[in-house]
């Protein structure tokens, strides 16, 4: 059971995490939100980057089908049920293609990755795994869960593995 602040905590090694390493071009365009898909903890719904609520959902079994829902076939295996967060990081192409021109978006995911890797790294602390996923149908996710740009990458959270090693890194 994980108790009402462990988003927070989360999201604070997270963010301690990106200060132990330089920092990418455009790292600071990205816009992270989560969306709490566990029965403990924080309530149901989506977070913004400090784990703050964007919106609580009034249904939780609505809002654990949209995430469901935006598989992109039903034959993937992401056990959903099992996890505990998914973290989308997502960036305003319009705006960062004015700032670095045609590269911008190769930057973008560039540096999505390191963020994506950090929430591994953040993860393995919790005694958690985390898994950057994609094969989601990003345009439907964006839309029903209000997410702002387009969507990166995304990172599922959990612990339903019996061994996850860690190591200390802060």
């Amino acid at each position: 059971m994980l108790d009402g602040e462990f988003l927070k905590q989360f999201m604070q090694v997270l963010q301690q995490l990106k200060t132990c390493r330089d920092r990418l071009p455009l790292e600071d365009c990205l816009m992270i939100n989560v969306a709490w898909i566990n029965t403990s903890g924080p309530a149901m719904g989506l977070y913004d980057e400090v784990g703050e609520p964007v919106y609580i959902a009034q249904d939780s079994k609505r809002f654990q089908h949209i995430i469901q829902d935006c598989l992109y076939s039903d034959n993937q295996k992401y056990n959903l049920s099992s996890m505990t967060l998914e973290l989308f990081i997502s960036v305003d192409t319009a705006k960062v293609s004015k700032s670095a021109g045609n590269s911008a978006f190769r930057a973008a995911h560039m540096a999505a990755g390191a963020v994506a890797h950090d929430v591994c790294l953040a993860a393995s602390l919790f005694d958690a795994f985390a898994r950057p996923a994609r094969m989601f149908r990003d345009t439907k996710l964006q839309q029903r869960l209000g997410l702002d740009g387009q969507l990166l990458i995304q990172v599922l959270v959990g612990f339903n593995r019996y061994n996850n090693f860690a190591l200390t890194i802060l």
